[in-house]
């Protein structure tokens, strides 16, 4: 997927105007050996609905792996 770097900021920077509480997880790896992660929005003044949603999915779906060839780097 060709996307612009700086489009990408729109999604991550979304939830802070109204000031809603958010974040990112790892969700595994994609087909081509690249990591993927998704991020969770939840209602305002309720910052551990996020967390918790994040951390039932990410045990789902394996968490994050190191990518093939980044081990030395991820120190493993």
């Amino acid at each position: 997927m060709d996307v612009r770097f700086l489009d990408l900021f729109y999604w991550a920077g979304l939830p802070v105007l109204p000031g809603l509480p958010a974040t990112s997880f790892p969700l595994g790896l994609d087909d081509e050996g690249l990591p993927v992660s998704a991020q969770a929005v939840g209602p305002w003044l309720e910052d551990r609905t996020p967390i918790a949603f994040a951390r039932l999915l990410e045990e789902a779906y394996g968490g994050f792996l190191v990518p093939p060839g980044y081990e030395a780097a991820a120190g493993r």
